[in-house]
């Protein structure tokens, strides 16, 4: 049986950001599917795609990152969900956020790269 790359679901409302995290993904070897906002997510986790993990921002006009992670667990428990965040302040504000590490913008592809495997395996 052929082994498939993981498949990555990424949510930004910022298209410059949204693609170069998805060429950085890519970059990596994972399949990725991007969506501009939290509820075309949310459309296709309810759907019948395979999605492996959910990448999102935190900070979004119509849904944070954390709403949407919420939404995503009653839909697909166990989903992991990494979350991005430009703004440094989120991480001491948001210490009860949903389970899932945050990356800080802009990535260092090792630190990408560790926090997607480590998410994906469970680690």
């Amino acid at each position: 049986m052929e082994q498939r790359n993981p498949t990555i679901l990424l949510v930004d409302d910022d298209a410059d950001i949204r693609n170069v995290t998805r060429a950085l993904l890519e970059s990596l070897g994972y399949v990725v599917i991007d969506v501009p906002h939290p509820a075309a997510a949310l459309e296709i986790v309810s759907g019948p795609a395979q999605i492996d993990l959910v990448f999102t921002d935190i900070q979004m006009p119509d849904m944070s990152g954390f709403e949407l992670a919420s939404r995503i667990a009653s839909l697909r428990p166990g989903l992991p969900v990494v979350y991005a965040t430009g703004f440094t302040g989120v991480f001491a504000e948001n210490d009860n956020h949903p389970p899932g590490p945050i990356v800080a913008k802009p990535y260092r592809m090792a630190t990408l790269r560790s926090v997607v495997d480590s998410s994906l395996t469970g680690r």
